[in-house]
């Protein structure tokens, strides 16, 4: 091994006051001077560091893995101060959301990831190092003294390896550094926390962990973009550019380093956030952690994908692969109501209300049978092309005068309430018809 790179960082939450913002993509290890080249990243492909007892693998090859100190969740939950004490299954819950805020899908661009993370509890967390190599888990999480408050710290090793490393997009012998273990520390001196506020600090450490710096750029390594204004700070910050990265090389993309102040023409600047930011912006605790454009260019920039997300398949509402009658659900009880936040996609006619108009239109032109016909009869509750007396009739009879909440059980017209005259009389009107492919 060549190198070791030996990194930390802090996150705090301080209440009381407006955090500073900022976006920008900063990636450790690059060769400098403006160059692209370079940087730290895990490996794509398994890869074996030699160590005193043989050799340990580390890369993204079966997902990351992660062990946390004590052996469990409730040990490591029962380290630190809580304003009020989270379950474990909860605590367990906050810090897998808080990796899988790495693993989501650019809503931008459409890129998918193929990070992820895996629980390795059986491996015991360590902050021992090996031949420059960290021991433990890939990502071990510890509890301690970094400080006061609610904050974190992040170290991780990388070293050069024989061959160049691989991307995720398939190119071998890439320059720069494999990073071979990280370890995360979360403060328990002087430092009371709540799940969520856990939860969004870990998910701005995991980011280090991965190989991000922070925005602040404490090390000099300068800021990816494509297109920083010192004029235009707000839009030259916030724009996706995750598809000017060059997949096959990175270094190669259309991109430049820049070195972006921290006042009001560049990191001050309000409505410019980022997750990696040592002083966490406080919208990321109002509304939870998530990664911005600057965020998903970066990851694109270490870890570049070739695959993209597909396309929502319209009246799929459960997201689930089909249209079916599981997908009227959302109809029962919200007709009339305004569609916003989950209730707009349900919006067929894009009026901005719930309607019958619009869960019948699914029904009728978008729901697949069993049969294979596209668009159902209104009464065929068992979505089977059909209207029948012992498929449909019988489960709306034994349900008549009942609320439910599915259109599966008899409520055609998606009030909560199987009855005669709102839904029986459209079941019977339909009764004996068949719906072909």
């Amino acid at each position: 091994m060549k190198s070791l790179i030996l990194i930390i960082f802090t996150s705090i939450l301080s209440l009381g006051y407006a955090c500073s913002d900022v976006e920008g993509g900063v990636v450790f290890d690059l060769d400098g001077n403006g160059s692209l080249n370079g940087g730290s990243r895990w490996n794509a492909t398994s890869t074996s560091f030699s160590v005193t007892s043989g050799t340990v693998e580390r890369s993204l090859d079966g997902g990351l893995r992660f062990s946390v100190s004590g052996g469990s969740y409730e040990n490591y939950r029962d380290q630190f101060v809580w304003s009020s004490v989270p379950s474990v299954a909860d605590f367990r819950s906050a810090i897998l959301a808080a990796f899988d805020t790495w693993t989501a899908t650019d809503p931008e661009t459409g890129l998918t990831t193929s990070l992820f993370f895996v629980e390795d509890l059986e491996t015991t967390a360590t902050t021992a190092i090996d031949g420059r190599v960290r021991l433990g888990s890939e990502i071990d999480l510890f509890s301690g003294n970094v400080g006061s408050g609610t904050r974190g710290e992040a170290f991780f090793n990388s070293s050069s390896i024989a061959g160049g490393v691989t991307l995720t997009s398939g190119t071998t012998g890439y320059g720069g550094f494999a990073i071979n273990g990280a370890d995360i520390t979360m403060n328990n001196n002087n430092a009371v926390w709540d799940l969520n506020t856990f939860q969004t600090i870990l998910a701005h450490e995991i980011g280090h962990a991965i190989g991000f710096g922070d925005v602040e750029d404490f090390f000099g390594n300068g800021f990816i973009d494509d297109n920083y204004n010192p004029l235009d700070p707000l839009n030259s910050l916030t724009n996706s550019w995750a598809l000017l990265v060059d997949p096959l090389n990175p270094a190669n993309s259309s991109l430049s380093i820049f070195s972006v102040p921290n006042d009001a023409s560049g990191i001050d600047t309000d409505g410019v956030d980022i997750l990696l930011e040592s002083d966490i912006p406080f919208t990321f605790f109002l509304n939870g952690a998530s990664l911005q454009n600057d965020d998903f260019g970066t990851r694109q920039f270490l870890y570049p994908s070739l695959t993209f997300a597909a396309e929502p398949i319209v009246g799929d509402f459960d997201a689930d692969g089909d249209v079916d009658c599981d997908d009227l659900d959302g109809y029962v009880g919200n007709l009339e109501m305004t569609a916003t936040g989950a209730l707009a996609a349900l919006d067929f006619d894009s009026d901005g209300f719930l309607s019958q108009t619009d869960a019948d239109s699914v029904v009728t032109t978008l729901v697949m049978t069993s049969n294979g016909a596209v668009g159902a009869l209104l009464g065929d509750l068992n979505c089977d092309g059909q209207v029948s007396v012992l498929g449909d009739a019988f489960i709306l009879v034994a349900n008549l005068g009942t609320a439910v909440n599915s259109y599966t059980l008899g409520d055609i017209n998606f009030d909560g309430t199987v009855t005669v005259l709102g839904d029986a009389f459209t079941l019977v009107g339909n009764l004996g018809l068949t719906n072909q492919p």
